[in-house]
């Protein structure tokens, strides 16, 4: 396995919002799903792990108006509860 940071170009740079990395990628959503961690030492919400559905339009436009879904209070809880599809 590989680890990679990417960093989305013009102009999709302004997909996500401020503050946040993608740290991960599912797909039971029809664009995928990304797992997206606040880093933004100024938030109440720091370190918290969402989920993103992946669309092509900038942050709160067009189609990319769901907004983020809470999916753990911490890298390390969102790690913790990762297992395999057949135990779920």
């Amino acid at each position: 396995m590989t680890w990679d940071y990417y960093i989305y170009p013009e102009p999709e740079k302004h997909k996500l919002p401020l503050g946040f990395m993608g740290i991960g990628y599912a797909e039971p959503a029809p664009n995928g799903v990304d797992v997206v961690l606040n880093v933004d030492t100024s938030s109440l919400d720091y370190g918290k792990v969402y989920a993103w559905v992946r669309t092509n339009d900038p942050w709160m436009t067009g189609n990319n108006k769901r907004g983020l879904g809470f999916v753990a209070d911490s890298f390390t809880e969102f790690m913790n509860n990762l297992t395999d599809k057949k135990n779920l």
